[in-house]
């Protein structure tokens, strides 16, 4: 299971470099020494707190809770007396999850009798203190408090065969607003390549109903795997078309068109993509994307500048925006990690030059791989 963590979009504008400081179990009753509990992220030399969190385990050593600090409460007795926590509960004698329990919503989790597939996934809003709020037969498809739910089934071959959406999220749903869930259904060829995807109003996965047109999805492959056409709603067109691929003998695309218009992508040395129709790409020599620039650029376009750490991390983010003949720099963001959970983003003032990503980097201990 990846490590949880919480990330904090704050948006911060940072005046200093950041300290990221670690804390351990010691050998008192109930702990572990050296197992990791938690970090606070500050702005060096400042009291205020950015962000934080707390780790608890269970007696299996398994992660049980997660306490986040919101940087406006100031004592973690405040904190925890607000039931801000989110909890891990596990499938008896397993490391499988059976919910996940956070402040507004619960997070069910049920499995294929054999197995780890997950069969449905249910976030709902039902009182977690009530005595069936744990039991994912006991939430009927678009149950009131229910927000999200994912019912999948599988082939033979353990291929998701399709997945029924529910909840009441789907009442916003864009692509069909009437409609109070959907199924998606997929397809494979002998090889075990997707060959479509098509989505259907209603929650009856073997009676499908009126199709969602603009979430219709085919293709076909050549021998070796290459796509060699997809087809798809295009909205320009108002009606499904056919995009054709061509691939060399490197397996990469060479020629991509779509209702009469081509794109020739071409390829630096190292594989990764130099240029397509619209934009070149930049790489370092980690082939880590370092700038996205138009080929032509129209008054308002973007330009993206990207900067990494030692490790790989992505720890900056410029954007410039194209007016009047010149590029001007108009965001930088910076990104701090936890091991290799990001864990901040904030907002850069353009005078603000970088050290190791703009704070003072920690030694890794692996928490996060």
């Amino acid at each position: 299971m990846p490590w949880p963590t919480i990330f904090q979009n704050l948006f911060w504008t940072l005046v200093a470099p950041l300290t990221l400081t670690r804390s351990h179990q010691s050998s008192e009753a109930g702990q572990v020494l050296g197992r990791y509990r938690g970090y606070t992220l500050t702005e060096s030399g400042q009291t205020p707190v950015l962000a934080a969190v707390t780790y608890g385990y269970d007696n299996a050593g398994r992660l049980q809770h997660l306490a986040p600090v919101d940087p406006a409460v100031t004592s973690n007795t405040e904190l925890l007396a607000s039931n801000s926590l989110y909890t891990y509960v596990y499938r008896t004698d397993s490391s499988q999850i059976d919910r996940i329990e956070a402040p507004a919503h619960t997070a069910l989790h049920d499995y294929q009798p054999r197995g780890n597939q997950v069969r449905s996934l249910i976030n709902h809003t039902r009182d977690r203190e009530s005595p069936d709020s744990h039991l994912p037969s006991s939430y009927a498809l678009n149950a009131p408090d229910v927000v999200a739910r994912h019912d999948y089934r599988y082939n033979q071959l353990g291929q998701r065969k399709d997945v029924t959406q529910s909840g009441t999220a789907y009442a916003l749903d864009v692509a069909s607003p009437t409609a109070t869930g959907s199924v998606f259904d997929y397809s494979y060829n002998a090889k075990g390549e997707v060959t479509a995807a098509d989505r259907y109003e209603g929650l009856n996965p073997d009676s499908l109903l009126t199709p969602i047109v603009n979430d219709t999805f085919a293709y076909t492959f050549d021998d070796i795997g290459n796509r060699e056409t997809s087809t798809s709603f295009q909205a320009a067109a108002n009606a499904p078309a056919t995009t054709t691929y061509e691939a060399d003998s490197l397996n990469q695309y060479t020629d991509i068109q779509l209702a009469g218009l081509s794109s020739q992508p071409s390829y630096d040395q190292d594989g990764n993509l130099a240029q397509d129709s619209n934009y070149s790409y930049t790489w370092n020599g980690e082939s880590r994307l370092v700038s996205i620039a138009p080929l032509n650029p129209q008054e308002g376009a973007t330009k993206l500048s990207f900067t990494y750490d030692y490790q790989g991390r992505r720890v900056s983010k410029t954007v410039e925006t194209y007016n009047s003949g010149l590029w001007s720099q108009t965001s930088s963001l910076a990104y701090t990690y936890d091991g290799w959970n990001l864990i901040l983003e904030a907002q850069l003032s353009a005078l603000k030059s970088l050290t190791c990503g703009g704070w003072t980097c920690p030694a890794n201990d692996g928490v996060g791989k």
